[in-house]
């Protein structure tokens, strides 16, 4: 072949190339356009599918950090009536204010049995350490004192809780203990005799018990005060350390004051993401979930992981985009309307399925709920041979509270009792659900009659503490509970029957008895 028809060859190639390769570049060009949709479909998925997913974790996690965060409440209340009760105790003015014919023997021995006094309530109540401070500030009765870290002999006058508490009446400070170290809450009281001040009771809340069940359960929760120091904490190596920025005067201030040990108060190592994430030091990020406690300057953190959701959501979104480039915009907005309408169709099945359980008025569980549940206790409580209790509850007197009241009232006064049987349902299992009109009824598994008596005296007495007036009772001017109670290790789900009727007997008896009472 003559060099001269190279070029005549390469031409007649050139001229017949467009004609052969057109499919081949049509394809090509579907296969970039199809990248190229792909691309945009991906980018906006991604994002708004990440996004959605922390919105989800977070929305997730709320009801969880707000249970943590009532639980919290509950043990705070329940620990600051202890120092107002002890307050007038006569144990512990004979203690502070010895007789004008009393000797020193005397007032030892009288110190000597509030000291037993103190412990013995100290396991009652499970507070941390209950103390007595006289006017100086010495602390002269404590329920460890026959611990080597005994508060008895110790000067607190140094602790701003003391010059509060003498000039206000009570005080509450969060601080790092002086001899055993360990973190809790001072709640104290003045004691006055005569109208002058003779002392202070004082009762350290630790919440070691609040920190091992957040522990067990897998959280990752911290409180905050009002700071933003990390005070209460299932991670001890977060605690004392600053959630957010710490201005550097009132840090050193505050290690200066020593009120959390020798702690320098440096920053939480907790990165922020920019997307609402925070992201630990081995790379983990959380979102961060908040509830505020009602009663003090604190803040509960719930850190809920989100890596597994977000490489979930990421993995549903290439599989989606590809589907979509796969098979046409058209078709793919035929199975996002399918999908949208499947997740309707399942939010109100779900809807359904919740308000069959669920009591319209006071959003407890219906009696339907609360009778598959017994069930289940009775079964699970007889495999494990341990006990099960009922709490009866009925409203005394409720019709004429009604008639006399009319009937929002009535609601709203079922509503308060069933936010506080709510409260007292605290520990995993426990249920609190509306029996039917004005009753209710606990159901407390592992619990023997002696504790559910108590968590029934405890509802009682919150009731009348909301001093809800009723003016037609012929019992009390004010709204009060029969309860009913009764308990044992169920020999199977068969029981469930007998374990109610026995509970509602008890109630009965309550009622025939006066009411505002339990019985058993």
């Amino acid at each position: 072949m003559s060099s001269s028809s190279l070029p005549r060859l390469a031409l007649a190639r050139w001229r017949v190339g467009p004609v052969t390769a057109w499919p081949m570049l049509r394809w090509a060009g579907f296969g970039l356009a199809a990248v190229a949709f792909f691309a945009v479909v991906y980018t906006q998925l991604e994002a708004r599918n990440r996004a959605g997913a922390i919105a989800a974790a977070a929305s997730d996690a709320e009801p969880t950090a707000v249970s943590y965060g009532m639980l919290l409440q509950s043990e705070i209340e329940k620990q600051r009536l202890v120092p107002y009760i002890l307050a007038n105790d006569p144990d512990v003015i004979a203690a502070l204010v010895p007789g004008p014919h009393e000797t020193a023997a005397g007032l030892q021995a009288a110190r000597a049995a509030l000291d037993r006094k103190l412990r013995l309530l100290c396991t009652g109540t499970t507070a941390g350490v209950i103390y007595v401070l006289d006017q100086t500030g010495l602390s002269i009765a404590a329920s460890n004192f026959s611990q080597k870290d005994s508060f008895v002999g110790t000067n607190y006058a140094f602790r701003p809780y003391f010059s509060i508490t003498r000039a206000r009446g009570d005080d509450e400070y969060f601080a790092a203990g002086i001899i055993s170290h360990l973190p809790g809450l001072f709640v104290a009281h003045r004691v006055t005799f005569d109208g002058r001040f003779v002392g202070i009771v004082v009762v350290k809340v630790q919440f070691d018990g609040l920190e091992a069940t957040w522990a067990q359960l897998g959280a990752d929760v911290f409180v905050t005060d009002r700071k933003g120091i990390v005070i209460i904490t299932d991670h001890p190596d977060w605690r004392y350390h600053a959630f957010g920025t710490l201005p550097e005067a009132v840090r050193q201030k505050l290690v200066a004051s020593g009120q959390f040990g020798q702690s320098a108060l440096t920053k939480l190592k907790l990165a922020p993401l920019g997307d609402g994430r925070l992201e630990m030091p081995d790379g983990e990020s959380f979102v961060a979930v908040t509830a505020q406690i009602p009663t003090k300057d604190w803040t509960l953190v719930l850190l809920h992981p989100v890596d597994a959701a977000l490489r979930a959501a990421h993995r549903a979104v290439i599989r989606v985009a590809w589907l979509v480039t796969l098979l046409a915009v058209g078709f793919g907005l035929i199975v996002r309307l399918q999908t949208r309408q499947y997740l309707v169709v399942r939010a109100k099945n779900e809807e359904i399925r919740r308000l069959a359980i669920t009591d319209a008025l006071t959003l407890l569980p219906n009696r339907r709920a609360f009778e598959t549940a017994l069930e289940e206790q009775c079964r699970s409580c007889a495999a494990s041979r341990s006990p099960l209790a009922a709490v009866m509850v009925d409203v005394d007197h409720f019709k004429m509270f009604n008639d006399f009241y009319g009937h929002p009232a009535g609601d709203e006064c079922l509503r308060a009792v069933a936010r506080l049987l709510r409260a007292a349902a605290k520990r995993a299992g426990d249920m609190a659900a509306r029996y039917g009109g004005e009753e209710f009824v606990l159901l407390l598994p592992n619990a023997d009659l002696a504790g559910a008596i108590l968590v029934a005296e405890e509802v009682r007495a919150a009731v009348r503490e909301m001093n809800m007036p009723h003016a037609k009772s012929p019992t009390s001017a004010i709204v009060t509970l029969s309860i009913g109670v009764a308990a044992w290790v169920p020999g199977s789900a068969a029981d469930a029957e007998r374990l109610i009727c026995a509970a509602d007997k008890a109630l009965y008896l309550a009622k025939n008895c006066g009411r505002d009472r339990v019985m058993c």
